[in-house]
């Protein structure tokens, strides 16, 4: 179990009672992990979502795919991209322009501490709303990075869901000119709140929610998370993200809920990442366990509860194990209006991402 790094969120929670929060807009440790993402299309850059850092010595930012299909809206060149209804694996992102927000800690809000990293790629884990990028920054700035999960969530487990919203920025764009040399006014012309929603764990959906609808395995919590959250971490009290904002959903529940992506599908993604060593451009592949082996990436220890096995067509599958009670675990919302739970839900067994059965 690594070391886990303590942030506070509590103390800016007027009472135990209280489900939804602000944290301080600038300067929170947080803000050194969670940042705002932006697209820019042609000279301006727009904010659209929450993105985290994930990783030590190689870096990247997390976030959700749908936030990439928001950016390809402002890049006419790769709109057809839409059309075919699901994000290829890889993207370069040279093209499309999608930045990060960094700032140092200063409690007196933005100043020249701020900077735009702008993401080199993509690569994600198709049917799942979640992206990984590398952003190309500098090792001079510090960040932060909390351990990953990839179980089960269990029903009733109180989590925290952390973002950016109601941004506030020139209807025409933050101009990136003046971005680059210092001129835009950061205090004066942008503003976010920096959010916390607290809900509890309530069903899982191992197949995906619905088609179209946040396809890949998620589950809901008993809150409604704001909009520009997507993209943003979900952890437990103690620090550990268990998934990935994706989308609201109490319109299917009629009640207060939330979407969240599950992490465990992610593990055998490859993903592209280069850093300058003098002159030099060095590029490379790993894929995510081998991260998290190589400890790049910081964990629960909970692959360990996870199974792999090569399919009949030479791919691999992975899948998690059961919870000790496994009655909130559906196949998809159609099964869970049915009052059906999963095809395999017996405690200390392995679900199967998209019903393909494990041999014997």
């Amino acid at each position: 179990m690594p070391n886990r790094i303590n942030i506070d969120f509590q103390s800016f929670r007027e009472s135990e009672d209280q489900t939804c929060w602000e944290l301080p807009p600038w300067g929170h440790p947080a803000s050194l992990w969670a940042l705002p993402l932006f697209v820019s299309s042609g000279d301006h850059a727009f904010p659209i979502g929450t993105a985290f850092f994930v990783g030590r010595a190689i870096r990247f930012v997390v976030t959700a795919a749908h936030n990439i299909s928001e950016a390809l809206k402002h890049e006419q060149r790769l709109a057809h991209l839409l059309v075919q209804g699901s994000l290829p694996e890889n993207l370069d992102l040279k093209s499309i322009n999608l930045w990060v927000l960094y700032q140092r800690i200063n409690d007196a809000g933005p100043s020249g501490e701020l900077a735009f990293w702008p993401l080199e790629s993509v690569d994600g884990a198709p049917p799942t709303d979640i992206v990984f990028g590398h952003p190309l920054f500098s090792e001079a700035y510090p960040t932060i990075s909390l351990p990953l999960s990839f179980s089960l969530p269990r029903r009733g487990e109180k989590v925290w869901s952390i973002g950016y919203r109601d941004f506030q920025f020139p209807e025409e764009g933050i101009p990136l000119v003046d971005v680059r040399n210092g001129a835009f006014d950061w205090k004066c012309k942008y503003s976010h709140k920096f959010t916390v929603v607290e809900g509890e764990v309530d069903s899982v959906f191992i197949n995906g929610f619905a088609k179209g609808y946040v396809d890949g395995p998620c589950f809901s919590i008993t809150a409604e998370i704001f909009h520009a959250q997507s993209g943003g971490p979900v952890i437990t009290r103690d620090g550990v993200v268990l998934g990935v904002n994706s989308a609201g959903a109490s319109r299917y529940f009629g009640e207060p809920k939330s979407l969240i992506s599950l992490l465990y599908p992610l593990l055998l993604v490859d993903l592209r990442f280069g850093a300058n060593m003098g002159i030099l451009r060095i590029n490379g592949t790993r894929s995510v366990i081998d991260l998290v082996a190589q400890g790049q990436i910081a964990t629960d220890g909970s692959e360990a509860d996870v199974a792999f096995w090569q399919l009949p067509d030479g791919k691999m599958a992975v899948c998690p194990r059961v919870p000790d009670n496994g009655d909130h675990i559906y196949d998809s919302i159609a099964m869970f209006q049915q009052g059906l739970p999963a095809t395999k839900a017996s405690p200390g067994t392995f679900l199967v991402l998209r019903k393909i059965e494990a041999p014997e």
